[in-house]
């Protein structure tokens, strides 16, 4: 694998593995090479297109691709710029099995971005269906518990019982524990 770092300073010409000659070249062009928009066009390709890429197997293996168009940088960054992209946003394929193209994509923040994920545990609870983590926020509930708890079969519903009985319990033990005073500090 060449680094990008290689490819745009001219030290490297063309890359044998994945044949980002002409992506060279390009790179040089658009004036954005330090932006973290560049940064976000590199990694979605990288993670669609490089066999060695870390998370290559939950993108390219699955057969999710970068769109021809979005291959130009120029025109992923005009999209980007007039949908709605500021820093800080992410980019996020609304169908996670679909490719990266114009009317598959959005800008959302993180927190958003991650309730985008195949990975997801989703719950229904009071006939709302949310991930299980969003649930939790929903409800002001430790994620690590709750997700303990239902990761093994609890239903989010006895889980949140569950805890609930641990807190009083808990709150119950600690005010027996803790020593009884008189008015004038005696027992």
């Amino acid at each position: 694998m060449v680094q990008t770092a290689n490819l745009t300073s001219g030290h490297v010409k063309h890359c044998q593995q994945c044949g980002y000659k002409e992506l060279a070249k390009k790179r040089t062009t658009h004036g954005k090479r330090r932006t973290k928009l560049y940064t976000k066009w590199c990694s979605m390709r990288r993670r669609c297109e490089e066999k060695s890429c870390k998370s290559y197997k939950d993108y390219g293996a699955k057969g999710i691709k970068v769109c021809d168009e979005w291959k130009d940088p120029q025109k992923f960054f005009d999209w980007a710029e007039s949908h709605g992209y500021k820093e800080g946003l992410e980019i996020d394929r609304i169908d996670v099995n679909g490719n990266y193209c114009p009317g598959n994509c959005r800008f959302v923040t993180r927190l958003e971005n991650a309730n985008n994920k195949t990975s997801n545990h989703y719950v229904t609870y009071n006939g709302e269906t949310k991930s299980l983590a969003d649930m939790c926020r929903k409800h002001n509930l430790p994620y690590s518990k709750i997700s303990y708890m239902v990761l093994r079969g609890i239903s989010f519903s006895d889980a949140i019982k569950k805890y609930k009985r641990e807190i009083q319990e808990a709150a119950k033990e600690k005010s027996e524990n803790e020593p009884k005073e008189g008015l004038f500090g005696e027992e």
